[in-house]
């Protein structure tokens, strides 16, 4: 059975980290050594990986000099081949889904040997069936892993610094204690501290109790203070109540403000005031 690869794809990637500067930064947390086909490729990419770790600029000449220090240069191909490799791309366009397809290539061979494996376990009787069944568990880990089904996973210092970090931007952007978009409420800013980023705002009430003229209200309040360009949605049959529950809104402020009394037009009227 032929094992699933790409060794075309394999050099078009190597060639484009070595002459693109951020070729590596695409691709870094996506492929490892092992994860390619061909031996020299894997050498080759392990000698780049820890160039760019190290801070090191990649590129024909460092990356050579690198084999040459590991002592896989031969190994590797050789400098011709390292050469060859550069001239066989002209960018790094598409570098992360070929990178994607040889990350899926790497994971079907490992499914084919890990699954060959399980099956003949599974009909040797002189295996215990429990040692078989942890066998087949920490082979569907280790491949969810590698698949990257398990990238959101972090371990509590790594998620504690996280929260000290957005802690610490939070205090700096801290104004009259409202770190987030203010939502023209005193005691709503108290308890939440404005709105934060990523926030999901749900507003449920039953119907005919003012949901929209408060979420309106809302982005007012984040309109004035110049944090964001709100937009809204309303069906077809409240559009046009919503617009004057809004107008009267800005009306009755607008009066106050100046000293108007309800009910009553002044003397020096000339309609309503701009938007």
């Amino acid at each position: 059975m032929l094992q699933p690869q790409a060794p075309e794809l394999e050099e078009t990637i190597l060639g484009a980290c070595l002459i693109e500067k951020e070729g590596m930064a695409l691709i870094d947390e996506l492929l490892k050594p092992e994860m390619f086909y061909v031996t020299r490729h894997q050498l080759i990419y392990a000698a780049l990986q820890a160039m760019f770790h190290a801070g090191t600029n990649i590129d024909i000449l460092t990356a050579t000099e690198e084999l040459r220090k590991r002592g896989k240069l031969d190994d590797a191909g050789g400098p011709f081949y390292i050469t060859q490799l550069s001239s066989r791309v002209a960018s790094s366009a598409h570098l992360e889904y070929h990178a994607r397809i040889v990350h899926q290539k790497y994971i079907r061979r490992e499914m084919i040997v890990g699954f060959s494996k399980l099956l003949t376990l599974s009909g040797d009787e002189t295996i215990d069936l429990t040692d078989t069944l942890v066998d087949g568990h920490n082979l569907l880990d280790r491949l969810e892993g590698a698949c990257g089904h398990n990238r959101q996973l972090r371990d509590m210092d790594t998620l504690m610094q996280a929260t000290l970090t957005e802690a610490e931007g939070r205090m700096q952007k801290n104004k009259d204690g409202v770190t987030g978009i203010p939502t023209g409420l005193a005691e709503l800013d108290k308890m939440t501290g404005g709105w934060q980023n990523s926030d999901l705002i749900t507003i449920a009430a039953r119907p005919a109790v003012g949901k929209t003229a408060f979420a309106l209200h809302l982005a007012k309040a984040a309109a004035a203070a110049g944090r964001c360009k709100p937009s809204g949605w309303a069906t077809a049959g409240s559009c046009r109540q919503e617009k004057w529950t809004h107008t009267s809104g800005e009306a009755e402020s607008y009066h106050r403000k100046h000293g108007y009394r309800p009910g009553k037009r002044p003397e020096n009227w000339q309609g309503s005031p701009s938007a």
